[in-house]
């Protein structure tokens, strides 16, 4: 039996809710350090869950088309 090949596309991966700093930083080309200083000083708003600090997407959004 030959390999069957589909032509239909696999749906698109769906945008997480939440992201890990080191993702946000890759995302914005901010860095890491900074998007933690901007976390202390209130301009990012995050959460911390389990140990991990969590950025919500509409925050990821803001920086990416206004900046923090």
């Amino acid at each position: 039996m030959q390999g069957k090949t589909s032509d239909t596309a696999l749906p698109a991966k769906p945008e997480p809710d939440l992201y890990r700093v080191k993702a946000v930083a890759e995302k914005t080309s901010l860095t890491y350090r900074t998007l933690h200083r901007a976390i202390k000083a209130g301009r990012i708003h995050a959460l911390k869950c389990a140990g991990a600090v969590l950025i919500p997407r509409s925050e990821v959004e803001r920086i990416l088309t206004k900046g923090f």
